[in-house]
């Protein structure tokens, strides 16, 4: 079974009734999701969006958008039930199988337990503290950066949910001269540095940093390392996208950032 948070206290009963569960991880007090724990989430969080998105759809009937009444009970299966009829018979399908399913499926479980070796270089050379390694990033220092294409990016990000947030964030973030401020390491030019407010807290600011392997220049060869909760993760990036979008793609193509969807 795969639940979301709101099942904590029905797992034990689960695990009696000899079901395997999944479910998306708990911050508790730590700061951030370890690799392992971000990756797992985001699985499970791949497989339950079908089931938020019904669960939305059978919303936006007056029946059910609302806390029922007790009295109602014994007749809200007939409810879901003609609901769902309608949906099925006059509505298009929520999800679809498309070709690149099983490709995004195994990409996800290969990625699932790769470690994070671009937070591992942060944290063990100090980059976090250090400030005298960055200088302030010019548009001619990023000639040779990926230059991918839309359905790269889809393949990057593993669907369009990060694309679509992608394009007002970038925009709330754009300064006067039309960009953001990128930082570039001194002493390796295949490491740069952003910071960002959070989109969530805007007292909050996080640093990112991203990779890039010039040998071979591809979607693949793009790592990512974010200070957010989600950010150690290497199964689809968090913020951090948005920045490879106005790097590999955007900048390329200027025209498309309000229409490309």
């Amino acid at each position: 079974m795969i639940v979301d948070r709101g099942f904590r206290d029905c797992l034990e009963l689960l695990e009696e009734m000899g079901l395997l569960h999944k479910m998306p991880q708990f911050l508790n007090k730590q700061k951030q999701f370890s690799t392992e724990d971000a990756n797992e989430t985001r699985l499970v969080t791949k497989v339950r969006w079908v089931v938020e998105a019904v669960n939305g759809q059978l919303k936006n009937w007056r029946a059910l958008d609302k806390v029922v009444p007790n009295s109602q009970i014994p007749y809200i299966g007939d409810y879901v039930r003609i609901i769902c009829a309608v949906l099925n018979a006059f509505h298009p399908a929520r999800i679809k199988n498309t070709k690149d399913d099983e490709i995004i499926a195994q990409r996800m479980l290969d990625l699932v337990k790769r470690p994070n070796y671009l937070k591992q270089m942060v944290e063990e050379k100090g980059w976090m503290r250090k400030k005298a390694i960055w200088t302030k990033l010019t548009d001619t220092d990023l000639q040779d950066f990926p230059r991918l294409t839309w359905d790269e990016l889809r393949q990057l990000t593993i669907g369009i949910y990060q694309l679509k947030q992608s394009q007002s964030y970038t925009q709330e973030h754009l300064n006067e001269e039309g960009m953001y401020s990128i930082y570039i390491h001194r002493e390796d030019d295949s490491v740069l540095r952003v910071q960002l407010r959070s989109r969530h807290t805007s007292s909050k600011n996080y640093n990112i940093w991203i990779k890039t392997e010039r040998s071979n220049i591809s979607h693949t060869n793009i790592q990512w390392y974010c200070q957010c909760k989600v950010g150690a993760r290497v199964v689809v990036c968090c913020a951090c996208c948005f920045n490879i979008m106005v790097l590999a793609y955007w900048r390329h193509n200027s025209t498309d950032v309000k229409t490309k969807s």
